[in-house]
């Protein structure tokens, strides 16, 4: 039984993400253990991404990079999401939504412990209105 509701919880989330995605200007990033789904990706100015943490404590910083020397990301715009525990994929907890209005390139980590060093760390470019199409496949 508990494969079962683990797997019906993994097919919602991966169902939830896909439908997310359809929603222009609308995006999820999920964070687990060392990483963020997706972790690179191109998002129109005014659209919002909502971070879910699906295990684990996890923020989000784009404000200067929790490898080294701290240096500071240098983004257009500064944003620090507080961290959240989840207790895994069946209980996933909302870290927070931005909303992306200045143009231009955004790194950001888990700023927990180790956790970017370890590959925790992503990039969010961001395009002005009407330049960035979104899907190009014409038979999507």
């Amino acid at each position: 039984m508990k494969k079962l509701n683990f797997l019906t919880a993994i097919l919602a989330s991966i169902f939830a993400l896909q439908f997310t995605w359809a929603q222009p200007g609308q995006y999820e990033v999920v964070a687990g253990a060392f990483y963020f789904s997706p972790n690179s990706f191109t998002i129109e100015a005014g659209s919002t991404v909502t971070f879910i943490n699906v295990g684990g404590l996890h923020d989000v910083n784009f404000i200067a990079s929790s490898i080294g020397n701290n240096d500071n990301f240098g983004n257009p715009e500064e944003f620090y999401l507080t961290p959240v525990y989840s207790t895994g994929p069946s209980s996933p907890v909302e870290i927070g939504t931005i909303e992306f209005n200045e143009v231009g390139i955004y790194s950001y980590d888990c700023a927990i412990g180790n956790h970017a060093a370890n590959g925790m760390i992503g990039t969010i470019i961001v395009e002005p209105q009407g330049v960035y199409p979104g899907c190009m496949d014409q038979n999507a």
